[in-house]
């Protein structure tokens, strides 16, 4: 080891510490604060290649990316040191959340079918009775009438049905895409 690189220490009462000149760090830190990224591949060009390579092999830079409802593991570690029992908290809160959205989702699927099954009995019974309505007709010698009621309502029952139909695929190719 060269006379450079020894570190200078100070004799204390108690032990040999190394001796630390506060001017030159915080002059160090100050001009460390104000690089800029773009400037650091200039900087590390200027350095000679043995140098760069140590540098490269020193900084390590890691990246990690976490989704999801809950924060990362190791960022529920750092809650509990932060808030007493932060990371059961925040799990808790999330398993409410979850189940209310599950108890939501299961509300309106079933107020979805009650009210579809509700409309295909009141179309039903409306379907019947304007076919039934246009037989009468038929029946008592207005074949005009019997004819408009009956092939209206069989056109409304039947372009009904094709149009809700086209929007339930619509629907379905609109969820997988």
């Amino acid at each position: 080891m060269s006379s450079k690189n020894k570190k200078k220490s100070v004799s204390t009462n108690k032990k040999t510490a190394p001796h630390r000149d506060e001017s030159v760090l915080s002059k160090k830190e100050a001009t460390l604060k104000n690089i800029q990224p773009d400037d650091v591949g200039e900087m590390l060009d200027a350095l000679p290649n043995d140098t760069q390579e140590a540098l490269v092999r020193l900084v390590a830079v890691q990246r990690e990316s976490y989704a999801g409802p809950i924060p990362h593991p190791s960022i529920l570690r750092q809650f509990n040191e932060i808030i007493p029992n932060g990371a059961d908290r925040i799990m808790s809160m999330s398993e409410k959340q979850t189940s209310h959205r599950i108890d939501m989702e299961r509300n309106v699927i079933t107020a979805n079918n009650r009210d579809s099954f509700i409309g295909l009995i009141i179309a039903g019974i409306l379907g019947v009775s304007g076919i039934f309505l246009g037989a009468w007709l038929f029946a008592i010698g207005n074949n005009f009438g019997g004819a408009a009621l009956t092939g209206g309502t069989l056109f409304s029952l039947v372009s009904t049905f094709i149009t809700g139909t086209k929007r339930d695929k619509k629907d379905l190719d609109d969820k997988n895409n």
